[in-house]
């Protein structure tokens, strides 16, 4: 087959009884093997040549047997020798042809195992699947990056509510809120400034949290970040008008933040009256009955009470 491409010194010589024994397989007759037509037509059908001849270099390594071997019982040794001549294994089939599209040469079988198949396809979609989870995370990171003050501004303003108004003063971005009075003034402010730290001041003291849960960070890592802190300041400010049942917890640990700002400030010279006042709002936060005082005012109650008992039922 095909003169011109394939050496005679490579052409498999084959008999009747080779093919049964050895499955030396080199002529193949279209009326003994059912499987070899179909090889046989798309031959004819993509070169326009057929002979029956066939040599090694139509199949593939894994079919064709270059040597023999067998095991001593006696001993357990295994004797293996090269073979005068090629053979191959049962079942093999020529497959590999010049000038024929590659499905007729793939080593992959013509149909596919259900089981294969479903394993194969769900691994496909699996992988698939966190590729595009990948590519969605990536993209919303893009997304919360802040580029600059300028883009958070236009991010604020769209998507926050008209509670917030943002101005972009000396290369700042404020966050304000007004109360609507008769002279308006600022309730809250958040200032951003150009390494993206954060100021956040209430009722014009600093503070950096307005109750247990709502703290404000130090530096913002992103827009979404903002735009929670925005509405956590917003709805504690909702919560706190609306309704009388706010938490004595939450508005005593609010002013005892603003109280303990004051203290840092070492010129006040009314310092301790300021941490006394811190002292009792803590208690007042407690039951009576698990009260503790502080030793100086014990002492402090001890004495008034020396000196006047009546006063001290005032204390």
């Amino acid at each position: 087959m095909y003169e011109d491409w394939l050496p005679e010194r490579n052409r498999l010589s084959s008999t009747d009884q080779d093919m049964d024994e050895d499955l030396d397989i080199i002529a193949v007759q279209e009326t003994k093997v059912e499987s070899m037509d179909a090889t046989v037509s798309l031959l004819q059908r993509f070169t326009g040549r057929y002979t029956a001849s066939v040599c090694e270099l139509h199949f593939h390594l894994e079919v064709i047997r270059l040597e023999t071997s067998r095991t001593d019982d006696s001993t357990g040794r295994t004797v293996t020798a090269s073979l005068p001549h090629a053979r191959l294994l049962a079942g093999a089939i020529p497959s590999i042809f010049p000038d024929c599209p590659k499905y007729l040469t793939s080593q992959r079988s013509a149909r596919e195992a259900p089981e294969a198949k479903w394993l194969r396809l769900d691994s496909s979609a699996l992988q698939n699947a966190l590729q595009k989870s990948a590519e969605t995370f990536q993209l919303e990171v893009e997304e919360d990056r802040i580029q600059s003050l300028k883009d958070l501004a236009e991010y604020v303003r769209c998507n926050s509510s008209a509670f917030w108004h943002a101005l972009e003063v000396n290369e700042r971005l404020i966050l304000l809120h007004n109360v609507d009075e008769d002279a308006p003034s600022i309730k809250y402010s958040v200032t951003i400034k150009p390494d993206l730290t954060i100021l956040f001041h209430y009722l014009k003291a600093p503070t950096q949290k307005l109750e247990r849960n709502t703290s404000i960070p130090d530096v913002a890592s992103g827009k979404i970040e903002i735009t929670e802190v925005l509405e956590g300041i917003e709805k504690w400010d909702r919560d706190l008008i609306s309704t009388a049942t706010t938490s004595k917890g939450d508005t005593v640990e609010t002013v005892r933040a603003l109280l303990a700002k004051l203290c840092e400030k070492k010129e006040e010279d009314d310092v301790p009256t300021i941490k006394f006042l811190i002292e009792q709002l803590k208690l007042l936060c407690e039951k009576k009955v698990r009260r503790r005082y502080s030793p100086d005012v014990m002492v402090f109650a001890c004495l008034l009470f020396t000196i006047s008992p009546h006063a001290y039922r005032y204390t």
